[in-house]
């Protein structure tokens, strides 16, 4: 069996756009689906939410945003001394004020792509900090390649839960996990494997943030992906995609099976005003038999 049976309560340590953590429930028969498989390839990870829940025994966890893959490498090597970092910036009568979440911005700014050891702790512990201070933790680049969301005050915020970040690493460890900083097209993906794609939205009016990386996610890059995903299909590899149920998608996608779905976001486009909520379907799957 690819996916653990009796799986430890693990949650993701960041707050992340996108987050799946709302429909594991409905992802639940992929997994059970493709539990004879001997490798799970989680795309485009963020808050690696899917991998978390279900334990693959072979994880490949790939994303190209190198802040975010550092954080996990650090989780699973350095999981000690990074949250001795979160402890000390878990004092919120020094560090929940905007002074200092800017001054720790431009350090991170600066280090964000070190491959120094000592540095990549650092990062993963600023990573983790920007996350929790942040205006609605997005992680955000501007064209410069600067991250630049702005400070929000939460008050009795916990930013980490060491016992969890000591899971995770635990579970890392165990198992044969591992991390690449490329883009979903630049892995070897093996026979037999299941792979599960959340890339940025195509831009729709249900959604429309894709700056991750300075590069976004761009149509273009979206037909990329579709010629990606007929690849993996011809060569007999299952995968499961997620992404807008917006015409241009469907269309895109359409000899492939298409299921569309509505899912509460947590962090809400302010499109559709102060008083009402859009309860149209906002997700689609896609996969392939």
């Amino acid at each position: 069996m690819l996916f653990s049976q009796n799986p430890s309560k693990l949650y993701s340590p960041i707050k992340w756009a996108g987050n799946k953590h709302f429909i594991l429930n409905k992802i639940r028969p992929f997994i059970e689906e493709n539990n004879e498989s001997h490798c799970f390839y989680e795309c485009f990870a963020g808050s690696l939410s899917i991998s978390l829940e279900f334990q693959p025994r072979k994880l490949v966890v790939v994303d190209r945003n190198y802040p975010l893959i550092n954080m996990w490498k650090v989780i699973k090597n350095n999981p000690n001394e990074l949250c001795s970092l979160l402890s000390e910036y878990s004092n919120d009568s020094v560090y929940n004020n905007r002074e200092k979440y800017e001054e720790i911005r431009d350090i991170f700014n600066v280090k964000k792509m070190s491959e120094n050891t000592t540095e990549s702790i650092e990062m993963a512990g600023h990573f983790i900090y920007l996350n929790k201070r942040s205006f609605n933790g997005l992680y955000r680049e501007n064209q410069n390649g600067k991250y630049n969301v702005p400070y929000r005050e939460y008050k009795n915020t916990k930013i980490y839960d060491e016992s969890n970040i000591l899971s995770i690493s635990k579970y890392f460890n165990e198992n044969d996990v591992s991390f690449y900083c490329k883009s979903f097209n630049e892995v070897e993906i093996f026979p037999n494997s299941f792979v599960y794609l959340d890339p940025p939205y195509y831009e729709s009016n249900t959604s429309s943030f894709t700056a991750y990386t300075k590069e976004g996610f761009t149509k273009q890059n979206h037909h990329e992906l579709f010629e990606y995903c007929n690849h993996l299909n011809e060569n007999g590899i299952k995968f499961l995609q997620s992404n807008s149920p917006c015409s241009e998608i469907t269309t895109m996608y359409n000899s492939y099976n298409l299921r569309e779905f509505y899912m509460g976001r947590s962090m809400r486009s302010a499109k559709i005003g102060n008083h009402s909520v859009s309860t149209e379907n906002n997700e689609l799957f896609i996969w392939n038999n």
